[in-house]
């Protein structure tokens, strides 16, 4: 079976986004069998000084065994696990259009908010959305939305190939003409 990597992003962008990220994991990884928890990893990118406070919370929620913490300034890590990801794991309202440039530019699907400011981003072909209404339906959502992407790795495979087509054909520089 192939490895199912989410990754997230820390406190460095919205305080309760982690949070979430952690519940949303948490409850996924605690609802599927020991055959797909074996196989499912969590990366968790955050500034240093956050690592304490991002590893109780997963301790607490029981899933630090399965959670990996990378500091913001390890490039070559953060490069690799967007690599090796299935996909990253955005629960925040404001603005994130640079992060999910990124993302689409290891062809990595995202997974966020449809009433956030970065809405006009994500689409069916490159990521999947819920509606925020608080942090406990954001989480159970996220959650299933995990589980459905987990058991269907076909989606995965798509969201994948969408996220890489949507880069390549809206935010590659290269091969554009300037206007003006």
């Amino acid at each position: 079976m192939k490895p199912f990597i989410v990754v997230a992003l820390g406190r460095f962008l919205e305080e309760n986004s982690i949070e979430i990220a952690l519940s949303s994991f948490a409850e996924f990884y605690h609802s599927v069998s020991y055959k797909y928890q074996k196989h499912s990893h969590l990366i968790v990118i955050d500034k240093k000084y956050h690592h304490n406070l991002n590893e109780d919370l997963a301790a607490h929620k029981k899933i630090i065994d399965k959670t990996v913490f990378l500091n913001l300034t390890e490039q070559a890590k953060i490069e690799k696990a967007y690599k090796e990801a299935s996909l990253l794991l955005l629960p925040r309202n404001i603005n994130s259009s640079v992060i999910i440039k990124e993302a689409f530019l290891y062809g990595l699907p995202v997974l966020g908010y449809t009433n956030s400011s970065h809405d006009n981003l994500l689409d069916n072909s490159s990521g999947m959305k819920i509606r925020y209404q608080n942090e406990i339906q954001a989480a159970q959502e996220l959650a299933n939305c995990l589980r459905l992407l987990k058991y269907d790795p076909e989606a995965v495979k798509m969201l994948k190939k969408g996220a890489a087509m949507k880069y390549e054909k809206e935010y590659k520089w290269s091969g554009r003409q300037a206007s003006g």
